[in-house]
């Protein structure tokens, strides 16, 4: 801000008053303005602003007995009063230098005049002294009604909070020629609280006008969770929410007959649900409206419904996650650079949309090495199809584990198992718990999941990383929903995957010694990290940047 000042008093300075000294060639710089300040016979206050490149002092503040400085250092910006004593009539003249590093300047006061009293000059604000400034920014403009050339008038700007975002543009008199008019620009304000700048403007004698300009801030109204959910008896259901700003809350035409707002403030919406026996779903809208913040509106949905063990799902449709540190936590738990001889891997998916012939979507794995993935060139989009590791990990080693025979439906929830053996060299898989393919595969080779370098999205083989919906590159994603991701040490026998609600948890996770990564992704927030439940501490990361869309769902029926 220092130096934007300084550009504007340079463009000012050549219609200032007198201006006797001035800064040297030096990087120092100093200017006080205006240079020359005329007090009357009755004297006053009056007023300079001091320009410069660093801390200021005032060299002989103690060398006139009739006008006194209201300081004798500072830094740039500061506005200094100097108090003038009344005299007889005659003509006094007072010279201040201030310096900063080697630059110097001089102020010149000049006491007395032919009369006594003050010349017949106006100078006064026709605006608020108060001025309140939208969030999307603009333009302001100040209004002085003044006897002065509108050219000789000087304004600066001071900042309480940030600063750089209010910066003076231009002074043109008004069509009748009376007032002057500053301009002021202002950029939006990103942040969620107001922040305030003060404007002076001085007259060529030293007179001074100041203006508050505070900038309302940016509108913050959401709620934690996008989708909230209560039983069939309902009751209060109390939502968290993050808000700035005073809102309105209403329910969707549709929900009203079972949903209400009881009571709001900036940190949760209280609920009233009626009990009922079937599924419902409605909408809540939080809004707030105001010249200053504009037009502002959230919606999160309400589901009333039975219990169930998975309610919410992230929406993968162009997203990934990738290990979280960003290497592994524990590359040990994943078998580390030695890998995994047996294994399952398990995940519950759902395909929204069909892809087109020859695309790929990946469930999770690492190119080149290991991937479970649905379609290729020649393979339906909705068959798996398995990439396992080969004989090297150099360029066309790659194995690849036929398709399964059984395609997975549409829009259907689908619980995939793919078990190894390394005693009788078999891949097994499993569509929601009944084998739906089996082949031999005679070269065994270890799965190394510990693979870390994710920066490197596209390379060769062992350079590339564990990954979930992605694998070279971004057009592999999963086209709908994935959770209950998971990866165990050994071949989970069919008895194990079909045991009940098996799809939808693993009880007491951390107790299972095989299960080296477990992650739920169901926790219906946007914190950046899909946590690992098996105890291991290999979270998996993604970009908040761009949240995903959690969907409710009702997967699985609690044990009672």
């Amino acid at each position: 801000m220092k130096k934007l000042f300084l550009c504007i008093a340079a463009a000012f300075l050549a219609f200032a008053c007198d201006t006797d000294g001035g800064g040297t060639d030096t990087e120092d710089y100093i200017r006080v303005t205006p240079s020359t300040l005329r007090a009357s016979v009755i004297g006053g206050d009056y007023n300079v602003i001091v320009t410069s490149t660093g801390n200021w002092t005032l060299t002989n503040a103690d060398a006139y007995d009739w006008v006194t400085p209201s300081q004798t250092e500072g830094e740039d910006g500061d506005l200094i009063t100097f108090t003038v004593d009344a005299n007889g009539g005659e003509t006094r003249t007072a010279e201040f230098t201030f310096k900063t590093g080697t630059a110097e300047t001089v102020l010149r006061v000049v006491s007395g005049s032919t009369s006594d009293e003050p010349s017949e000059s106006t100078f006064e604000l026709s605006s608020d002294a108060e001025i309140d400034a939208p969030t999307a920014g603009g333009q302001i403009v100040v209004e002085v009604s003044t006897t002065y050339n509108y050219r000789k008038l000087t304004p600066n700007v001071k900042f309480t909070d940030g600063d750089g975002w209010l910066t003076y543009g231009v002074t043109n008199p008004d069509e009748n020629g009376e007032n002057a008019l500053l301009y002021f620009d202002l950029t939006a304000n990103d942040s969620a609280t107001d922040r305030v700048a003060e404007i002076t403007i001085l007259s060529p004698e030293g007179e001074s006008l100041k203006v508050n300009v505070k900038q309302f801030r940016k509108p913050v109204l959401q709620s934690e969770k996008s989708v909230c959910t209560i039983d069939l008896s309902g009751g209060e259901l109390t939502v968290p929410i993050t808000s700035n700003v005073e809102y309105t809350a209403s329910v969707s035409d549709d929900a009203t007959s079972w949903l209400s707002v009881k009571s709001k403030n900036e940190k949760q919406v209280v609920l009233e649900v009626k009990s009922g026996s079937d599924t419902a779903e409605g909408e809540v809208t939080l809004a707030h409206s105001s010249t200053l913040g504009g037009e502002v509106n959230y919606t999160f949905k309400v589901l009333r419904k039975a219990p169930s063990i998975i309610e919410y799902v992230p929406d993968w449709n162009k997203q990934r996650a990738w290990p979280g540190d960003p290497a592994w936590n524990n590359a040990a738990a994943l078998g580390g650079t030695s890998g995994l001889q047996d294994w399952t891997c398990e995940a519950l998916v759902n395909m929204n949309t069909m892809k087109a012939m020859g695309s790929l979507s990946t469930v999770f794995g690492i190119e080149g090495h290991f991937l479970i993935r649905y379609g290729d060139s020649g393979v339906a989009p909705n068959r798996l199809q398995l990439v396992m590791p080969g004989y090297s990990y150099s360029a066309g080693s790659t194995n690849y584990f036929g398709t399964a025979a059984t395609e997975i439906k549409l829009n259907t929830w689908t619980h995939v198992a793919i078990t190894y053996s390394s005693s009788s060299k078999t891949i097994t898989v499993y569509y929601d718990g009944e084998q739906v393919a089996q082949a031999s595969y005679y070269n065994n080779y270890p799965v190394k999941f510990a693979y870390t370098n994710h920066n490197l999205e596209q390379g060769t083989y062992i350079t590339r990383c564990f990954w979930v919906s992605y694998a070279y590159d971004g057009n592999r994603f999963w086209p709908g929903q994935m959770c209950e991701l998971r990866i165990w040490n050994r071949e989970l026998s069919q008895n194990e995957i079909k045991a009940d609600n098996h799809f939808y948890e693993v009880k007491n996770p951390e107790s299972e010694s095989s299960l080296v990564a477990y992650w739920r992704c169901n926790e219906n927030d946007n914190s950046g990290v899909f946590k690992d439940y098996s105890g291991n501490g290999n979270d998996l990361k993604y970009d908040t940047s761009n949240p995903f869309t959690w969907v409710p769902v009702a997967l699985g029926t609690p044990s009672k």
